[in-house]
């Protein structure tokens, strides 16, 4: 009869040492996703797959490091969006995906919700991307800058054409000492031209 409560009291031990280390264990994960993603697609019910595995819409703490999300859904075009999160940061994700058949071909005129949602997601995009630009390249916020010899703009990369992340400096001067004054401003402004893709565009004064 003494074997029982032993044998009750060790499984009871067992069990609260197993619980006790996955709880640690789950512990010690959960502090390691210090960085977030926020996940929206048009139209609703897509599949969502983050480094393909299924997931929902919506906020989902992560580690650090690069993901690829790709989206799917009967009738449409598949999306895919590669990122790379750092710590505790939070990164917003958006896809619309485009029809690609018959059946779907009025989707958005017939699925008003979906087309509503779709506007959201392109405005929170560009809004994304335009903030990543100016984190990239703060100069960005001060441009474009007009002056009697020289105008600063920037615009889509030559070097990197297909990189939305990429830009390049546009220097448009009038004279020589203008393009040397751009370059002067840019300096002043603590930057550092040699570390920039610089288009320049001489147009002389024409008298």
């Amino acid at each position: 009869m003494n074997n029982i409560p032993r044998r009750f009291l060790f499984i009871a031990i067992v069990v609260f040492i197993a619980t006790a280390v996955l709880l640690i264990f789950s512990g010690i994960n959960r502090s390691r996703m210090t960085a977030k993603i926020t996940i929206e697609v048009s139209p609703s019910g897509s599949t969502i797959k983050l480094n393909d595995k299924g997931i929902k819409e919506g906020t989902k703490k992560v580690r650090p490091g690069s993901y690829t999300i790709k989206v799917s859904h009967d009738g449409f075009t598949t999306g895919s969006k590669s990122i790379t999160i750092s710590k505790n940061q939070d990164v917003y994700v958006g896809v619309v995906l485009d029809p690609s058949s018959l059946s779907t071909n009025n989707w958005f005129d017939t699925h008003p919700e979906d087309a509503l949602k779709g506007e959201g997601i392109t405005g929170k995009s560009m809004d994304q991307a335009s903030q990543e630009l100016q984190a990239k390249f703060p100069i960005i916020t001060n441009l474009p800058l007009i002056d009697q010899e020289y105008r600063i703009d920037y615009g889509k990369s030559k070097k990197e054409p297909d990189n939305p992340q990429a830009l390049a400096i546009v220097i448009t001067y009038y004279s020589e000492s203008g393009k040397q004054q751009a370059i002067d401003w840019i300096r002043f402004k603590g930057y550092n031209p040699d570390n920039m893709e610089i288009i320049y565009i001489n147009k002389p004064f024409s008298f």
